[in-house]
């Protein structure tokens, strides 16, 4: 059997990366602000949230914003 390609499946609803980006979609953040403060650049960003929005079933940013989710490692996860 051969191992499959790319990074193998995150253990959570969404990436590191991503979660780092819903947070600041959460805080309110533009692209090009979070692309700022992460170093990265705006298509990386837009990326991350077209990821995210599909994962989660959403279709816009606002309710991205909105969504009341939290990362599995978290002290506040009820897992």
């Amino acid at each position: 059997m051969s191992a499959g390609r790319g990074r193998p499946r995150h253990p959570d609803r969404l990436t590191p990366a991503e979660w780092r980006v819903v947070d600041a979609v959460r805080h309110g953040m533009s692209t090009r602000q979070i692309a700022r403060h992460r170093g990265v650049s705006t298509d990386a960003v837009k990326f991350h949230v077209a990821n995210a929005l599909d994962k989660l079933g959403l279709s816009s940013r606002e309710q991205l914003r909105h969504w009341p989710g939290i990362p599995a490692d978290s002290a506040l996860s009820p897992g």
